[in-house]
């Protein structure tokens, strides 16, 4: 779970540096999938060996996973209409 959890942080690292070189753009759906992939896998790695001082972690990721799902959608609800 360690590697999971590891792996996670990589991924929306290489979002958000993809976001901050201008390799991806806000509006890029792709950008939503890696950090909602990201959160989901943490949200695993987290649950795996939950401890009660998780929670505050776990409550981080579950508002990330929405957010990003409902950035993931006004993305391609935009794309389509372009």
């Amino acid at each position: 779970m360690a590697v999971l959890g590891i792996l996670a942080a990589i991924l929306v690292l290489i979002a958000y540096w993809g976001l901050e070189s201008g390799r991806l753009k806000a509006s890029d759906p792709r950008y939503y999938v890696m950090n909602g992939v990201s959160s989901m896998m943490l949200i695993v790695a987290i649950l795996f060996e939950f401890d009660a001082a998780d929670s505050g972690a776990v409550f981080m990721e579950v508002c990330w996973l929405l957010i990003s799902t409902k950035g993931f959608f006004k993305a391609l609800k935009e794309k389509k209409s372009s």
